[in-house]
Parts: structure tokens; C-alpha cells; sequence
């Protein structure tokens, strides 16, 4: 049934905002606004053209309306009434409500304010640093309220590298951050993270990961000469963000650690993320298209010989649609979200005590499985992988990686530790040789590591035994030599049995993983097991 008609007798259709409950609407155009209730009745009416973006607050009891160059930006109640107007100032911007709907923040390049929405009084005034002006202020989103102020050089152009200014404020003025920084890209030079606490620093030399309670986490340098929209783009779970210049889409994480280099045989002229964040689509202008996941991997790969499209996905982003000018493409991804644990494939597997987990590793990258094959992480070291070990409890993997054997310059050797609930490296040591395998010690608290023989070694050959805390720093100032036809024995994840010859008797000594001597024995052979209590 009909509840109420307003007729605003304008020739243009009016703007119209309703408040979250539907018992307030604005209604504005040509000749003015005004503030209906539920039924349409007016209760303040009032000349002057306001600005297009009026807006409700979250819990719809407060409403701001743009500036225009008659009409001041303002913060009314709901009845219409003012609380504050921004006045006094030349091109003044947009007034929006903090995520919380607690404040309200307006701007011009000479100030920002910051406005109780209850009762409209002023909380903060920020002018820029001498010398520079505002070039964009906005609320960071986040569940906090907290205003970032970005400030650009007054006496530098705009599309030159200008020194810029980036603070972050609390409504009550506190400093979060204050971070000074070059950049050409004006009121473009800064990316929020969606979820908040990161910000990306955006030059077309490089783009900075910054945090604002740390700081500088990351940098991700831009080859000069190469075609770049010269920022970083966050996905939009705030998880990943990507850098793109010419045929390249650098992918990485937010807590600054590398996902993958995304390399493609053509000019990337569009990237974009897709299925809510979760997927990168990398198109050509003439149709070649990719589809990666965060992991990066290639889920799709087609050259459709014409533009493409929005890329609309189902549900559970099994399936894709690609239209074109004249077809529409129907591709199935996989079959289930992550494809079945092939067991052909890796250079090595190993499951966890209770086989819910398991680890593969195929040249550098190590993979992370549940054991119904669904993926749950991928590490890629950049050397390849050649052991890795559970601890007892699965929160922790420990790994080897070793550069090729015909490795020559620049060869590496290490054993690290993997913390499987951030996804990044916690810990690890690298050595001067080639390593033969790496293992926890039974309470997870000491690393067990040694070197493998030398690849021509036929009879005595030497290796070296080193311990190490659960973070890779060495318990010992120097490693366990071991000269023996065969490696240094592990017993019980404890117990180090390291043997070396001396004339024609073996002297065998039995360490615990404090690297604490607890036996030695002196016989013709080397000591060959221990029987433990």
C-alpha cells in the first residue's frame, strides 16, 4: 500500500538518501533539500544547491551534504538540522563519517577537520607542513577511526617526484605515523590495505610495503624503462597485493614475503583481482588471458583473439565465464577448489604423525597438503629444496635447500624453519657446503643439521654436525667433525653419534642436543647403535 509521496517539482530527477532504518530520506536538487520522515512529510526544508554525495552514518541519526562553491560542506541530524559546516576555506572536498560512524572528517588543501558526529564539535584541526599542501585526506579503513593526511611539495608539479608527506591521526590528533617519502604519482602515491595498519607507497621506481606500527616492511623495485601503473594493487581480502610492469606481475603477501614472479610471453595491459580477491587475471589487448591463484599457480591460460570481458565466476570460483564481443567462454578451473595430491610429481613427500598433513617439495618451492590433497600453502625458497621434516606438534617445518651440484658462484647452502600458521620463514642458518639432511629434536626446541660427503668421496669422508635453537642460532662455536664411511647417526631425535678415525682405532662420541658430550668410546670400529632406555 501506498505510505506517502513527496513531489519535488524539480525538471531532474532528485538525489535521494534514505538513513539505515528507512525512517529518514534527503532529497536534493536544483532548488534546494529537504528531510522527509517515513511518510514523506517534510521536516526541514532549506535553498541552496548541496553537493552530489549526501550520506547517512551507520546507525542513520546523522547526515552530511557535499560543498559546493555556494554551500559549505555540513554535518546535520537527522531533522536537517546543522551541527557544523567547514567555512572559510577555497576548494574544499568531500565530508565522510569515520568506519565507526563516531566522527566526521573534512578537508580542504589548507586544513582538515575532524568532527564529533554526535555533537558536531571540533575534535582535531591539522594544517599541512610549511610549504606543502593537503593533496588528499580520508579515513584509513579500519574498524579504528584513524585519518590519513597525505601532503605534497607546494612548489613541485604535479607529475614530477615531489617530496610528499604521509601522517596518519587518531580524531583526537595523536600521531600514528609520519612517514616522509618521494613519489610522482600525487593523490595516487599511497594504497590502503582493506583491512587496515598498511599502507603502500606508490613511485614508478618502486613500491613500498609500509606498516604503520613497525614501518617499512618491504620494497618491491620497478626496472626502469618498462610500462607500469607504477602502485601497488591490494586484494581485496587485504592479504596479497601485486606490482605489474611490462610482461611482469610481481605477487606478494602483506607481511612482506614473496609469492611468485608471474611471468607472461605479452605486454600486460590489464591486471586485475577477481573472485573477491582471491584470483589475479592478466589479460593482453588482443585477448591472451591468465587466470593465477595466490599461491601462483596458473589456473587458466587462453588466447581468445579479441578483447574480453568482466570475468564472472560462481559461487565456489570452480567455474568461469569469459565473454568476448561475439561468444561467451564456459571453463571449468578444477574440480574441486584445489586439484587431487599428485604423487608422481615430487622430488619428495612426507606426512605428519597423525597423516592429516604432508609436505611435498618440487625443485625450490615447498607445498603444504591436508590429507584430502586440498593445498593449504606454497613456499618458494629460490634454491632447491632437498629434505624437509615435521616438528611433533606440525606447527613448524624444517627443510633443506641446497644450490645445484655443478654449482660454481654465488652457491647456497641452508636449513630453515617454516611456521606454518603465518606462511613465512621464522628461522634458519646458512652454511658453507652442501647439507645432507636437517632434524628437530624431540621437543622441538634444537635442530639437528649435517653436511653431506663430497660427491667424490669413496672411503673416509668427512662431514660436519651443527646444533641449533628452535630459531637457527648455533649452540656450538664450531661444528662436530665426522670422518666415516657412513653419516653421523641420530637416535631418538636426542642423541648424536659422530665417529672419527685416529690411527687404527675410531673414536666414537655420543653428544645430546645441547651438543653436551655424554660418552666417548674408543675401539677398531665406530660406534653403530645405541639401545635406549
Amino acid at each position: 500500500s501506498l505510505i506517502g509521496t513527496y513531489d519535488t517539482g524539480a525538471v531532474r530527477p532528485p538525489e535521494i538518501s534514505w538513513n539505515a532504518d528507512w525512517t529518514r530520506v534527503v532529497v536534493s536538487d536544483s532548488s534546494g533539500s529537504v528531510t522527509l520522515d517515513d511518510t514523506l512529510t517534510p521536516i526541514n526544508q532549506e535553498a541552496g544547491v548541496v553537493g552530489q554525495g549526501t550520506t547517512w552514518n551507520g546507525t542513520g541519526d546523522r547526515y552530511v551534504t557535499q560543498p559546493t562553491f555556494t554551500m559549505p560542506a555540513s554535518l546535520r541530524d537527522s531533522s536537517g538540522q546543522v551541527l557544523n559546516t567547514l567555512t572559510g576555506v577555497g576548494s574544499a572536498r568531500d565530508i565522510t563519517f569515520s568506519p565507526d560512524s563516531r566522527f566526521a572528517l573534512v578537508w580542504s588543501g589548507e586544513l582538515a577537520e575532524i568532527w564529533d558526529a554526535g555533537t558536531g564539535e571540533l575534535t582535531h584541526q591539522a594544517l599541512p607542513l610549511e610549504g606543502t599542501r593537503f593533496e588528499d585526506v580520508y579515513w584509513l579503513p579500519a574498524t579504528d577511526a584513524q585519518a590519513l593526511l597525505l601532503a605534497r611539495d607546494i612548489d613541485c608539479a604535479l607529475g614530477d617526484v615531489c617530496p610528499m608527506v604521509l601522517q596518519v591521526i587518531t580524531p583526537g590528533g595523536e600521531m600514528v605515523a609520519d612517514v616522509l617519502f618521494e613519489s610522482e604519482m600525487g593523490a595516487s602515491s599511497v594504497t590502503p590495505n582493506p583491512m587496515g595498519n598498511q599502507v603502500l607507497l606508490n613511485a614508478c621506481d618502486e613500491v613500498g610495503l609500509y606498516d604503520l606500527t613497525i614501518g617499512m616492511i618491504q620494497t618491491v623495485p620497478i626496472p626502469p624503462g618498462q610500462a607500469t601503473d607504477c602502485s601497488g594493487i591490494w586484494s581485496e581480502t587485504g592479504l596479497h597485493f601485486y606490482v605489474q610492469w611490462g610482461s611482469v606481475v610481481s605477487l606478494w603477501r602483506s607481511n612482506g614475503s614473496p609469492v611468485d614472479t608471474l611471468e607472461h610471453g605479452f605486454l600486460a595491459s590489464n591486471v586485475r583481482w577477481v573472485a573477491d580477491g582471491t584470483l589475479v587475471a592478466v589479460t593482453s589487448s588482443i585477448g591472451e588471458t591468465q587466470i593465477w591463484d595466490t599461491n601462483g599457480d596458473r589456473l587458466m591460460n587462453y588466447n581468445y583473439g579479441t578483447t574480453t570481458g568482466t570475468l564472472a565466476f560462481n559461487k565456489d570460483i570452480t567455474h568461469v565465464v569469459v565473454p568476448t564481443q561475439d561468444q561467451v567462454y564456459l571453463w571449468r578451473l578444477v574440480n574441486t577448489k584445489e586439484p587431487p595430491l599428485d604423487l608422481t610429481r615430487w622430488d619428495g613427500l612426507v606426512w605428519n604423525t597423525d597423516r592429516s598433513l604432508a609436505i611435498t617439495w618440487l625443485d625450490d618451492t615447498l607445498y603444504l597438503w591436508q590429507a584430502d590433497g586440498t593445498r593449504l600453502r606454497t613456499w618458494k625458497e629460490g634454491i632447491p629444496i632437498t629434505d624437509a621434516v615435521f616438528s611433533s606438534d606440525s606447527s613448524m617445518i624444517l627443510f633443506v635447500a641446497n644450490s645445484a651440484e655443478d654449482c660454481e658462484v654465488d652457491c647456497r647452502f641452508r636449513a630453515r624453519v617454516y611456521d606454518v600458521e603465518s606462511g613465512t620463514v621464522v628461522g634458519g642458518q646458512d652454511f658453507d657446503s652442501r647439507l645432507a639432511e636437517a632434524d628437530f629434536s624431540t621437543d622441538d626446541t634444537r635442530i639437528i643439521v649435517e653436511t653431506a660427503r663430497r660427491p667424490n668421496c669413496r672411503n673416509v669422508c668427512t662431514t660436519n654436525v651443527s646444533l641449533l635453537s628452535d630459531d637457527g642460532t648455533p649452540l656450538l662455536a664450531e661444528p662436530i667433525d665426522h670422518t666415516d664411511t657412513e653419516d653421523a647417526q641420530i637416535y631418538a631425535d636426542q642423541f648424536v653419534v659422530v665417529a672419527n678415525r685416529l690411527g687404527t682405532n675410531t673414536v666414537s662420541r655420543v653428544y645430546n642436543s645441547d651438543g653436551i658430550q655424554l660418552a666417548e668410546v674408543t675401539a677398531a670400529s665406530p660406534l653403530r647403535s645405541l639401545i635406549l632406555t
